[in-house]
């Protein structure tokens, strides 16, 4: 398991690599998490259209993707 945020890209690096596979994140609201686990696909979806997710880029700019919907910690799990 990895649980990390995406502040300097691990969650981006991490939905890149397929020996990862995301399978909750955490959602912060009003000082309370909620672990969500279905429909998880937005949380890894780039905010803007047509953005190409680069490792490259990520560790140039030790920066994580703006996705759709934005989430406090993300939760993968190995799967190789």
């Amino acid at each position: 398991m990895l649980l990390t945020n995406n502040g300097h890209g691990d969650a981006s690096m991490a939905s890149l690599d397929p020996g990862f596979r995301l399978i909750a994140v955490l959602t912060r609201r009003d000082g309370r998490y909620r672990v969500v686990v279905e429909e998880l696909a937005d949380y890894v979806t780039p905010r803007k259209e047509g953005v190409e997710v680069d490792a490259a880029e990520l560790r140039r700019t030790n920066r994580g993707v703006r996705y759709r919907k934005d989430a406090a910690m993300y939760v993968f799990e190995r799967v190789s």
